[in-house]
């Protein structure tokens, strides 16, 4: 998740490309992209704004290598994903992508 102040003139499809190889070390293939959402959660310790532009990528290998932004990472099956801790507006995005 690529987190901080972005300008109006954002290209978010070049950006969201670059996190996801930043992140994993691999050129991901866009599949599908959402609209920004806005809303209020908990961030850092804060309530915040936060506007998501959400974004469903394939990788072709599942070795990933993780920026020193993250400490760990685990494969998941769709389904599983919702038994997680996420943003409040998570489970909203999440179901998004699976209901198409």
């Amino acid at each position: 998740m690529a987190a901080g102040p972005i300008s109006p003139d954002t290209d978010f499809d070049s950006f969201a490309k670059k996190e996801v190889k930043a992140e994993t070390g691999q050129e991901g293939k866009m599949l599908e992209s959402k609209e920004q959402i806005v809303f209020e959660d908990q961030f850092d310790g804060k309530l915040a704004e936060l506007h998501i532009k959400p974004y469903l990528f394939e990788v072709d290998s599942e070795n990933i290598i993780l920026n020193d932004e993250h400490t760990e990472y685990k494969w998941v099956n769709k389904e599983e994903l919702l038994n997680y801790n996420l943003i409040s507006e998570g489970a909203k995005i999440i179901n998004s992508f699976l209901n198409r």
